[in-house]
């Protein structure tokens, strides 16, 4: 997204850009950098940015798409789920049943924090649900400016639920109902523009050129913080 975006900023003849997003969202950290990205870009350029959310931008995804100037979704678009998850495995039962245990030297009580091999206690939970409320109203807020609504209007609707795309417009979540070409055509007309033509950028995959893709890819052990729709039970 960095690397897009760097070389949208340096081309003159881009006019608009058009972002789609096809997601059920991630992790609090990526879909915030992302979205420092984008504001980055449109401080720097000062072009439209027309979002197209296609079959599915939750949660993160939908935190994402509120750099957007204007945000429109396909008909069959699911999107919302605002709102944040923490979970993990307690794999306490798997180990006794196998017969394996664990050996911990800590240097304070916390430093097991959310551990998988033991059922979490009241503590840890009480003590993550306030960090994950901290998260969730950083959400709420990124909502309210981005679509312009207070944090009210917003609280009413970020319970973790999705909506269609005719709810969500309803709801002020989105501004339009259509499809990527209808996407296009108002980023040309927000631009000023009676002809338009569409670049996409693209790359071979073992180039990584930005400050994030040169980062080592590992899998977090600790705690994951997701804005993420996660649909089932767990």
């Amino acid at each position: 997204m960095k690397e897009e975006l760097e070389k949208a900023a340096k081309d003159d003849h881009i006019k608009a850009v058009v972002l789609r997003i096809n997601s059920p969202g991630g992790t609090v950290s990526a879909a915030d950098v992302i979205l420092h990205e984008l504001q980055n870009f449109k401080a720097e350029r000062r072009v439209p940015l027309v979002v197209c959310l296609e079959g599915l931008a939750a949660s993160g995804a939908y935190y994402v798409a509120q750099a957007g100037d204007s945000i429109m979704a396909y008909p069959t678009c699911i999107t919302g789920s605002i709102g944040v998850i923490a979970m993990k495995f307690n794999l306490r039962g798997l180990m006794d049943k196998v017969g394996v245990d664990t050996d911990i030297v800590k240097t304070g009580a916390w430093k097991d924090f959310w551990s998988p091999f033991r059922p979490a206690t009241p503590k840890e939970k009480e003590m993550m649900q306030q960090i994950i409320e901290e998260f969730y109203r950083r959400f709420v807020t990124v909502v309210a400016q981005g679509r312009n609504l207070s944090l009210r209007e917003v609280q009413k609707v970020a319970d973790g639920r999705i909506f269609t795309a005719p709810q969500a417009k309803d709801l002020g979540l989105i501004d339009k109902i259509g499809y990527l070409d209808e996407a296009l055509k108002e980023a040309q007309e927000r631009a000023g523009l009676s002809y338009a033509k569409v670049v996409r950028y693209q790359r071979p995959d073992s180039y990584r050129p930005t400050i994030y893709s040169l980062l080592p890819e590992l899998e977090a052990a600790g705690p994951q913080f997701l804005y993420l729709w996660l649909a089932g039970d767990t």
